[in-house]
């Protein structure tokens, strides 16, 4: 199974151990073994430390940041063996490039984890995304209390 995590860049530090109790069950529970992460904002990187973690102990997971531009300058550098810039998101027009790459992890998940408040915004357009694709969306309980099959 594969996962994507979608999410504000403004999401809370306190929603770290429930995301990470999900990422266990979902491994444990249902063969979940292929993670997607982004590169932009708090939830992105709560889920990479979290996934980070996570993989001391299920070490034949795999976890792949997906990045919608190329690192520059002051830019995060992520160890480059497990990072994915797509070919479709690398052509794309700059101001499109982030919503490409949410749109190429989605498409090739099974399941979203998603930390989505607002119905405005890049989070919440690849909520719409994964509802479309018929995606599997686990909400964390911060922002909403349910999971949609």
């Amino acid at each position: 199974m594969t996962v994507t995590f979608i999410g504000h860049s403004d999401a809370p530090y306190n929603i770290r151990d429930e995301l990470r109790n999900i990422v266990i069950n979902l491994i444990v529970n249902e063969s979940a073994n292929t993670f997607y992460i982004g590169t932009h904002g708090n939830f992105d990187d709560l889920s990479y430390s979290v996934m980070k973690e996570i993989k001391l102990s299920y070490p034949d997971i795999e976890v792949f940041v997906v990045l919608a531009y190329m690192p520059v300058g002051k830019d995060k550098l992520y160890n480059t063996i497990d990072t994915v810039f797509p070919e479709e998101v690398a052509s794309a027009l700059a101001k499109y490039a982030i919503s490409k790459r949410n749109r190429w992890m989605i498409e090739r998940s099974d399941t979203v984890i998603a930390y989505v408040k607002r119905e405005f915004g890049g989070a919440a357009k690849s909520k719409k995304i994964a509802i479309a694709k018929n995606k599997r969306i686990i909400y964390l309980s911060d922002a909403h209390k349910k999971s949609v099959p």
